[in-house]
């Protein structure tokens, strides 16, 4: 609470003497009599050049030399025959001359010429008659209901704004939005960005928070990234910059020998930390791949050819080999049968399943056995 002190004019308050506090907008300068003398006059309760000297009881102004004599009154009470603005008004009064004169009504009163004894409708802050609200409650609004011309129209503040609005001048014209809301009727969402969670309700502008940036608030400052811009681009993000949501380096990466996204994969033929290490070895004619922090393993294909060739002939050899065989044992069989049945005449087939020995057919064949190979012939 400011000091009070006595100079030679009475009573002073002492705050008033620092940077012009009781003067108009803080406006003062050389003057008659001061150096600091208030240009634009005093605020409510004071009076002086310098505006040093303050009121008494609930006067707004008062005589210069006579602070007990006051020239205008706080709301609520009138100068009264001590002109020292002690007298109270009527209840429903904002402002009035006498005990028995309202120049004004206070909110949720009308009627100066009842002396404001009237209640304005409940949902209204001031009006002209039971029926008629000048201005409203939050959350109320004078209009057609929901904006349509074919309801109602009504100016007793009957009608709701919108659940997002605070207070609105129509159902689609919000004035205030909830928190965190804006647009004209506060559909948008402020950026998680937006200082205190609020944000201009025409625009969605707002202040932001650390490691936000963007007249929304709704861009991470260069090197982060996140919902929240709380996590750190890649260091090998040229420019250090990435994508907001996923962190994909945007402009590259900072040198040729890194790859990827997200920058962290070493391009062909070279590995380490930072993918400033070649892969020294001749065979690494693809590239290499990390063993420890400095050292590598080359991925040879050179080798990787080899065993594949290996692998690809071998099998084809094999399946050869074995279609060899079975080929030439069918055409010995084949030829054994033909002969035996040359000679004969006979049917050698008795019943399925019967085994044929062809090798003793030398007489036959000449020269030409197949000692000691079984074939298994059905009946045919």
């Amino acid at each position: 609470m400011s000091q009070l002190i006595y100079d030679s004019s009475g009573e002073i308050d002492e705050h008033c003497e620092v940077d012009c506090a009781c003067c108009i907008d803080r406006k003062c300068g050389q003057g008659s009599h001061y150096p600091n003398e208030c240009t634009l006059g005093c605020i409510d309760g004071y009076t002086g050049a310098r505006c040093y000297g303050k009121c008494t009881y609930n006067c707004t102004r008062c005589e210069y030399y006579a602070k007990d004599i006051c020239i205008a009154c706080y709301d609520g009470y009138y100068p009264g025959p001590a002109r020292n603005c002690t007298s109270k008004c009527l209840p429903g009064c904002k402002a009035c001359t006498s005990g028995t004169t309202c120049t004004s009504c206070k909110e949720g009163y009308y009627n100066t010429s009842n002396l404001c004894n009237s209640l304005c409708p409940s949902n209204c802050i001031t009006c002209s008659s039971n029926t008629s609200c000048m201005s409203c409650k939050d959350g109320y609004y004078n209009g057609n209901q929901k904006d349509n011309i074919d309801l109602p129209l009504l100016n007793d503040c009957t009608y709701k704004c919108r659940e997002n609005c605070v207070g609105c001048s129509s159902y689609n014209s919000c004035l205030v939005c909830n928190t965190g809301l804006y647009g004209p009727i506060c559909a948008g969402n402020c950026s998680v960005g937006c200082s205190a969670d609020t944000c201009d309700i025409r625009t969605g502008n707002c202040a932001c928070f650390p490691n936000f940036t963007g007249e929304r608030c709704d861009k991470c400052k260069t090197g982060k990234y996140g919902k929240y811009c709380d996590q750190q681009c890649p260091r090998t993000c040229k420019n250090n910059v990435c994508e907001k949501d996923s962190g994909v380096c945007t402009d590259g990466c900072i040198i040729d020998t890194i790859i990827g996204d997200k920058c962290d994969v070493c391009s062909t033929g070279w590995y380490g930390k930072h993918c400033n290490l070649s892969c020294s070895d001749a065979k690494c004619v693809t590239g290499c791949e990390i063993k420890e922090q400095d050292d590598h393993i080359c991925r040879s294909v050179s080798d990787q050819q080899i065993n594949m060739v290996a692998i690809v002939f071998g099998t084809l050899f094999a399946v050869s080999f074995v279609g060899n065989i079975i080929l030439v044992a069918y055409l010995i069989l084949r030829k054994c049968q033909q002969r035996v049945n040359a000679k004969t005449g006979e049917e050698i087939y008795e019943n399925a399943g019967v085994e044929l020995e062809c090798g003793n057919i030398a007489n036959v064949e000449g020269n030409r056995t197949a000692q000691g190979i079984l074939y298994f012939f059905p009946s045919v």
